[in-house]
């Protein structure tokens, strides 16, 4: 066999390898990893902290989600920083009242928030 078909066999390999590794990687490339939960006082809802990781090319993120039992987002909150570089704190005052606070109001990259009258969120960033 000569080595033309041996760089044309690498090559389709190599090609067919990438494909399905992009196949099988998770959607917008970035992996969340759950860092803490805090459950509010009736336990009906949560404020999930996740570590959020998009790459090399990117910064680490720290990620908020609360959500009810029902598991529809109530909030979506990222800062750039990982959940133990921000010093992020989060309280439920009551089972309908959440404060998130202690971190750097510059940190924020991500913030939106859908109405929903069963939570409301007071932020209190360092200032």
């Amino acid at each position: 066999m000569c080595m033309n078909n041996y760089k044309t066999i690498f090559i389709v390999i190599l090609v067919f390898v990438g494909v399905i590794y992009m196949l099988f990687q998770p959607a917008g490339g970035c992996e969340d990893t759950l860092y803490h939960t805090y459950q509010s006082p009736q336990g009906t809802k949560q404020a999930s902290v996740y570590k959020r990781n998009c790459g090399a090319t990117t910064h680490w993120t720290t990620k908020v989600v609360i959500s009810d039992e029902t598991d529809d987002v109530l909030l979506d909150f990222t800062l750039r920083a990982k959940p133990e570089e921000s010093n992020i704190a989060i309280k439920w005052e009551d089972d309908k009242n959440v404060t998130i606070s202690g971190f750097n109001f510059d940190d924020v990259t991500y913030l939106r928030k859908v109405y929903n009258p069963i939570a409301k969120v007071t932020y209190k960033p360092k200032l």
